[in-house]
Parts: C-alpha cells; sequence; structure tokens
C-alpha cells in the first residue's frame, strides 16, 4: 500500500495474541478521527452474546470516532430477521438446539453476516444510508481466525451457485477484494515466533486472494539503534562502568531484533512497515495509542 493513493474504507488489524494489535487498532481508528473522517471502530468477537435479539450497538465515544461489537449469533439473528417475516419461527430456530443444528448443517453463515455488517456501515451504495462510516477499523480476534473469515464470501458463492444468499455473498466478496475499500494490516512483534505466525497469515492472503495487504505494525521494538549503544558503551567513563551490563542487555536485544526483522525479507514478507518502539516504565494505554498514532500522522500524513 503505497502511502500518497487515498486510504481503504475497511482497515482490517490482526497478528498473534499479545502483540498489540488492539492498540493498534484504536490509534488508527483515532487517526481517522482526528483527520475528520467519520469512524467505526469494530471488535469482532467470537463470543455469542446474550442480547443478540437485539441490533449491534454502534455507541459515539467522542467526535467522529464510534465503536461497536459485532457477535456471531447477533448478526446471524438479524439476518433471520430481515429474511424471515415471522420473529416467532426465528425466536424458535435460535433455540438452543436449533441453532446448534444450524451452524453444523451451514457453517460459516455467522462468518458471512458479520462480514456482511461491516459492509452494511462501508458500502455507500448497498449498505447503509443512515449508519455508514468513511472509514471502519476491524479488530479482528486470534490469527488462526483470519483466512476463514476473510474468505467467507468467495467460499458460500462457490458453494451455493445461485439464489439470494449467493449473490449477496457475491456483492460482499466484491466489495472486500476491491483494494480501494479494504486492507488488512498485520501486527507482529520483533520476535521469531511471532514473526513467524504473521509469515503464514501472509502467504494465506496471498494465496486466496480476498483481499489487499496493507501495513506490517512491528511493535515492541528497543528504542535506541545498535549503533548508539555501541558508541555509549565505548565512551563509559570509570565511574559508569557499574551501567555496562545494561548497555550490553541493550545491545543484544537490538541485534536480535535486527535479525528478526533481516528474516522478514528472506521470508519474502513484502509489506510496507511502521516501526513502533517499546515503553518502559511507567504508562497507561493512552499514552502508547497517542505515540502510535504519532506514529501514523508521520507515515500516512495530516
Amino acid at each position: 500500500m503505497n502511502k500518497k493513493q487515498a486510504l481503504p474504507i475497511v482497515h482490517f488489524i490482526s497478528g498473534k495474541g499479545g502483540v498489540g494489535k488492539s492498540i493498534c487498532s484504536k490509534a488508527l481508528a483515532t487517526y481517522f478521527a482526528r483527520n475528520n473522517y467519520k469512524t467505526l471502530l469494530v471488535e469482532l468477537s467470537e463470543e455469542d452474546s446474550e442480547e443478540y435479539k437485539e441490533s449491534a450497538k454502534v455507541e459515539k465515544i467522542e467526535q467522529n470516532l464510534s465503536v461497536t461489537k459485532i457477535c456471531p449469533n447477533q448478526s446471524l439473528y438479524q439476518y433471520f430477521r430481515l429474511k424471515i417475516p415471522a420473529q416467532a419461527l426465528v425466536d424458535k430456530i435460535f433455540s438452543k438446539n436449533f441453532f446448534k443444528l444450524l451452524c453444523t448443517a451451514m457453517p460459516g453463515l455467522s462468518d458471512l453476516t458479520r462480514l456482511g455488517k461491516i459492509w452494511f456501515h462501508a458500502d455507500s451504495e448497498k449498505g447503509s444510508q443512515t449508519e455508514h462510516f468513511d472509514k471502519i477499523i476491524v479488530d479482528l480476534p486470534s490469527s488462526g481466525f483470519i483466512a476463514r473469515f476473510l474468505s467467507v464470501a468467495r467460499v458460500v458463492r462457490e458453494v451455493v451457485k445461485i439464489g439470494p444468499l449467493a449473490k449477496e455473498a457475491g456483492l460482499i466478496e466484491k466489495f472486500f477484494k476491491n483494494p480501494d475499500n479494504a486492507v488488512l494490516h498485520l501486527v507482529t512483534l520483533p520476535q521469531e515466533l511471532a514473526i513467524n505466525e504473521s509469515f503464514e497469515i501472509y502467504s494465506d492472503i496471498k494465496r486466496m486472494h480476498d483481499i489487499s495487504l496493507g501495513l506490517l505494525f512491528i511493535n515492541r521494538c528497543t528504542a535506541m539503534a545498535a549503533d548508539d549503544l555501541k558508541f555509549l558503551e565505548t565512551h563509559l567513563d570509570d565511574q559508569m562502568k557499574a551501567n555496562a551490563m545494561i548497555v550490553q542487555f541493550f545491545l543484544s536485544q537490538v541485534e536480535y531484533e535486527e535479525r528478526q526483522r533481516a528474516r522478514l525479507n528472506e521470508l519474502g514478507l513484502a509489506m510496507p512497515q511502521l516501526i513502533l518502539s517499546e515503553h518502559y516504565g511507567v504508562f497507561d494505554e493512552r499514552e502508547i495509542m497517542d505515540d502510535v498514532v504519532k506514529s501514523l500522522t508521520e507515515y500516512f500524513g495530516s
């Protein structure tokens, strides 16, 4: 994704658990909101909602920024309410046993309806006119979920082939496949396991061709460069020698991170990188998010 091109409407963000994808999601949503885009931050849940009969609430939390949570049974219930006039019948379908049977018989339908819900808020032509957003940031669940979720529209279209469901799946697939509409960002750490998992996601997405790839956020990198640490190490006076072990620790950490980042090129993970520094000492989530917003502003501009 080129910095200067118009940024897509929907930005999916994913990565291995614990790499900081939720912070990056909030920061990207905040960046867009501060640049006067009507922005929606979506938490895509894997957990069912006890209030599934109610539409997912869109809550405005600050100027230009709203949040919502999309749950599997909630989006599926709303889909059936649109297609079946009799609410009593829909409620019966969603009784415990019937719902389990439905999910077994039609795997992927709850994924499609959740993806459709995002499409509903994003597509100004075929989606919602009153609840349309300029930018939508989707905080995806764990990385094992991504390939299944982002390919579901294509899979349903290929399996069902004809009828209203196939038509809707085709429209959703076409929307998210367009790089002007949607992109997937990955978040990783400069660590071997996180980079390996990021490469697996990258390979799956490249193979399926269901969505374009965006930025690779490399989070929690040591702030100082190796050359600066080496200079500091060689210029410590006698009184500062006790701190040499601290400098050596950070130097070894930086060198390890550099080796891991070099592996990205060796693996062929070709995505623009945004380096985010580790925070030390006492800090809160807002401080970290503001720093990520600053990095995004420097990268994309304001």
